[in-house]
């Protein structure tokens, strides 16, 4: 019997109830077969939803999200005037419904309008891939309402490009040319390579190198609502990521934002990504327009997923307003929601320097391997590469197709000196002022992106790219590093220039974390917490040329000591650590205000080590500190 054909007996208890079932079921098969059969179809529909992206959305968030967007459209007196006649109608769609829950909450929601009559002025329409789900939410709603559900991909409807689809979409289905409300939490991460095609045809805006599937489905629902209507969708947290400018810019341009929500992880049963909700309306934004923003605390999310409080009470606790303006006038379009007046003037402060790591540093990156070290064999050119996740792959060499199973493979990481090995850096062995390596990497492999010996010559900078914060020290063994680790090394100046452990202290420093943390939000642990290399290349410095002579010398006495203590293996002192930051902050201009403003962003961060490190000291520390 050949591997895939082999098979293991399995021994389990049944229920009454559920045995009753299986008889009236299995329809002449036996009882094995017929359970093995609902296991494969089980197994192979929650495949194709992971696929697809697809979570369906929890009833309270649901409920929340439908309330909001209403009370938003409802603030238009035009809306309310125009629905007040019982001739006009609602119009609502999902166009990725999924079990009907948004549309079931919207159908449920209460309407501030005189002589609105729901049965028969509130049209709901939902379209979807899977069509179980479509037939469980048409049971769901069409007991009271005008329901029109649609089976069809709402990027490319009938498998037509975007306009042409939505056209012949719109009469055959609606009648109608635009929507009022469109509400979905979309699928996130969807793999849309078997019709990538279709979507280069549909005029997508927003479908470029770091796109997500949850982009077009935005881009898709503005093309398809009237003027002033609203969008109210559930995305990934990754809206706050730098490398999403894109999107960003594409809602400041196209809509008046009315609220961005951040929400965190574990809101979605058994998945770990965080997600974040925005409510649109279609039209320009003026320049006093303010935007409800809000980020649901750690506590706060732990309070609703025990039923002790919901979603509403968090928001009126933690809410507060930014105008639109700021995100628009940002670099990267940066949606910073946690600057709040309070903090904006430190904020400022430190983005008002002229120069940037960028005229200082080169940056780079090792090894391209995990540190668990898993290569395979190429069966036909022989060289080696990371091991794939998938056991059917192409050679990333010479691009032929194998299966992992006719391949050699080996662990090339090892705690221990072995044959043709250096010394490694992995993210882990990073903390702040500390490095520690127990680790060496076989470099004999022909095929591995080992990078060039050069990179790894002379003193760097070393950051981890994981993590809450930022951990960084400075390497001066000449140890390799792999992916998961940024180098940074001076470039060279004809002029005078700061020594490399300035800016590790600068890096390590709570005006940096203060400033990153803030500018993307990173403050509480995620599954997949990082930060990029642009982030710290753009980081603003003081010009080097106006720095006073004494300061320059304080910067080298710091920087001598710092090195000092890391060739030692020790971590520096509190003292000097103190004096690290009293030097950033008169650099920088930051006052014991702007110092308070910076602690109350420590505090706001969830209680990790990178974050622990940062309060042992005080802001009296700091100033009451001597220079040496």
């Amino acid at each position: 019997m050949t591997k895939s054909l082999r098979s293991v007996q399995v021994s389990v208890n049944v229920p009454k109830t559920l045995l009753s079932r299986i008889e009236k079921s299995r329809k002449g098969l036996s009882r094995s077969d017929y359970i093995r059969q609902v296991l494969e179809e089980s197994e192979s529909y929650k495949a194709e939803k992971k696929l697809n992206g697809v979570v369906y959305t929890p009833q309270n968030l649901a409920e929340y999200v439908s309330h909001k967007v209403l009370s938003y459209f409802f603030l238009n007196q035009k809306n309310i005037k125009r629905l007040g006649s019982q001739s006009k109608k609602l119009r609502v769609i999902d166009p990725a419904c999924g079990d009907g829950e948004l549309l079931l909450a919207i159908s449920n929601a209460s309407f501030p309008v005189d002589g609105f009559l729901k049965s028969e002025q509130l049209e709901l329409y939902g379209l979807d891939i899977d069509k179980k789900s479509l037939l469980q939410t048409q049971k769901r709603l069409t007991e009271y309402h005008t329901f029109t559900p649609i089976h069809t991909n709402a990027l490319c409807p009938f498998k037509s490009e975007h306009d042409i689809g939505w056209l012949n979409l719109k009469k055959r289905h609606c009648g109608f040319d635009s929507f009022d409300i469109v509400i979905a939490n979309p699928p996130w991460g969807a793999d849309v390579s078997d019709y990538y095609n279709l979507l280069s045809d549909g005029n997508f805006s927003l479908l470029n190198r770091q796109f997500d599937s949850s982009d077009l489905f935005i881009e898709s629902a503005l093309k398809n609502l009237e003027d002033g209507g609203f969008i109210a969708f559930i995305i990934p947290d990754s809206l706050f990521s730098q490398e999403r400018e894109s999107l960003r810019g594409y809602l400041l341009s196209k809509t008046k934002i009315h609220f961005i929500g951040r929400f965190g992880e574990k809101i979605f049963k058994d998945v770990n990504r965080a997600c974040a909700v925005v409510i649109c309306e279609k039209g320009k934004a003026n320049d006093q327009h303010k935007i409800d923003c809000f980020r649901l605390s750690v506590e706060h999310r732990n309070l609703i997923l025990a039923g002790s409080t919901d979603f509403h009470s968090a928001e009126l606790e933690l809410s507060h307003k930014v105008e639109q303006s700021r995100f628009e006038n940002n670099k990267n379009y940066l949606f910073n929601i946690d600057i709040d007046a309070e903090l904006e003037a430190t904020y400022n402060k430190i983005l008002g320097q002229l120069d940037t790591l960028e005229n200082h540093l080169n940056s780079s990156r090792g090894v391209e391997l995990s540190k668990k070290g898993n290569v395979i064999q190429c069966v036909n050119c022989k060289k080696w590469s990371p091991s794939p996740s998938k056991e059917t792959f192409k050679c990333s060499h010479c691009k032929s197709s194998m299966t992992t199973l006719e391949c050699q493979k080996d662990i090339i990481i090892h705690k221990q000196v072995i044959k043709n090995s250096r010394p490694l850096i992995v993210g882990e062995h990073i903390s702040r002022y500390s490095l520690r390596s127990d680790l060496w990497i076989d470099i004999s492999k022909d095929g591995i992106k080992y990078k060039n010996c050069d990179l790894y010559e002379s003193n760097k900078l070393v950051v981890r790219k994981t993590g809450i914060g930022i951990s960084a020290s400075i390497d001066y063994l000449q140890r390799m590093t792999n992916q998961v680790v940024y180098i940074f090394k001076l470039k060279e100046k004809k002029t005078k220039s700061f020594p490399l452990e300035f800016f590790l202290a600068l890096i390590n420093s709570r005006l940096a974390f203060f400033l990153i943390a803030m500018s993307n939000g990173e403050i509480e642990w995620k599954s997949h917490p990082y930060i990029t290399q642009k982030q710290i290349l753009d980081f603003p410095v003081p010009d080097i040329e106006k720095i006073p002579t004494a300061m320059f010398e304080e910067i080298l006495s710091i920087s001598s000591e710092i090195k000092e203590s890391l060739k030692q293996g020790e971590l520096i002192s509190e003292t000097l650590d103190a004096r690290c930051e009293k030097l950033i902050a008169a650099l920088y201009g930051l006052n014991k205000k702007d110092y308070k403003s910076i602690f109350i962003a420590i505090e706001k961060s969830q209680e990790l080590l990178s974050v622990k490190a940062l309060k042992n000291i005080k802001i009296e520390d700091i100033f009451n500190t001597k220079a040496v």
